[in-house]
């Protein structure tokens, strides 16, 4: 069986799919990333929890608000301004 050549729009619509995960964090576009289990930081002094690694649980849909859940299990609800992702 041969192997047909990929038209120009193939391959100008696969750049666009592997670009969209790139962006989402999925690890089919890049392999070599390693999964950071606390991926985001306090940017803000919150809490007196200023740098510390936190995850997002629950992103508000119509509000600047999230929850946010720390390494040390600690939740809280912050702005979403306040936070960073590493």
């Amino acid at each position: 069986m041969l192997k047909r050549e990929r038209t120009s729009e193939e391959k100008h619509w696969d750049a666009i799919v592997k670009d969209g995960l790139r962006r989402l964090g999925s690890d089919d576009a890049n392999p070599d990333r390693t999964h950071k289990p606390f991926p985001h930081t306090l940017f803000w002094d919150v809490l007196g929890r200023k740098g510390q690694r936190c995850l997002v649980i629950k992103p508000g849909r119509l509000t600047s608000k999230v929850q946010v859940k720390f390494e040390d299990g600690f939740q809280a609800i912050v702005d979403r301004r306040a936070i960073r992702r590493l």
